[in-house]
C-alpha cells in the first residue's frame, strides 16, 4: 500500500513537473531542467542514505551510471525536448509506450512470454497512442475551402 502511495505521488509530481517544463520550454534546455531536477532529486534523498545502508558493489557501478545516464539523464532530456513540438498530453502519451517495448524486448532477448494482463495493458497502450495519432493528424490536415 506504501509503495502504491508512493507511485501516485510520484505520477502528480511528474505530471506537475512536465506543465511547468511546458510553459517555460522556450527559455530552458531539456539539460538544465534535469540537471535541476537531478540536484533536488539528490537533495532529497540524502536523509534516506542515513537510514538505509545500500551501498552498491563496484561491479555494479557501472551499470547503474550507464542506466543513470543513458535512460534516465539522456531519455528525459529528450523526452522534455519534445514539449516544443508536442502537448504535454501528446508526449506524455507517447511515453506511456514505454513498457510495451520492454515486453517486447523481454520476448526478444529472453524468451519471456507476457501474461494476458501484459499483453492487454500493451494493446489498450497502443490503441491509445493511435487514437491520438489520428487526433493529431486530423487537427493538422489542411482545411480545403472554396
Amino acid at each position: 500500500m506504501v509503495g502504491l502511495a508512493f507511485g501516485l505521488f510520484s505520477a502528480f509530481i511528474y505530471a506537475i513537473r512536465n506543465l511547468i517544463v511546458k510553459t517555460q520550454i522556450d527559455e530552458l534546455e531539456g539539460s538544465v531542467v534535469m540537471t535541476y531536477q537531478t540536484g533536488v532529486t539528490v537533495l532529497l534523498l540524502l536523509p534516506v542514505f542515513h537510514l538505509y545502508d545500500a551501498v552498491p558493489s563496484a561491479k555494479a557501478v557501472p551499470y547503474l551510471v550507464g542506466l543513470g545516464v543513458l535512460t534516465t539523464a539522456v531519455g528525459h532530456t529528450l523526452f522534455l525536448g519534445c514539449f516544443r513540438y508536442f502537448s504535454v498530453s501528446t508526449a506524455s502519451l507517447l511515453s506511456c509506450i514505454q513498457p510495451v517495448y520492454g515486453i517486447l524486448l523481454g520476448v526478444l532477448f529472453f524468451q519471456e512470454i507476457p501474461e494476458w494482463s501484459a499483453a492487454a495493458g500493451g494493446t489498450l497502450i497502443l490503441a491509445a497512442v493511435g487514437i491520438e495519432a489520428l487526433h493529431i493528424r486530423k487537427s493538422n490536415a489542411p482545411t480545403t475551402e472554396r
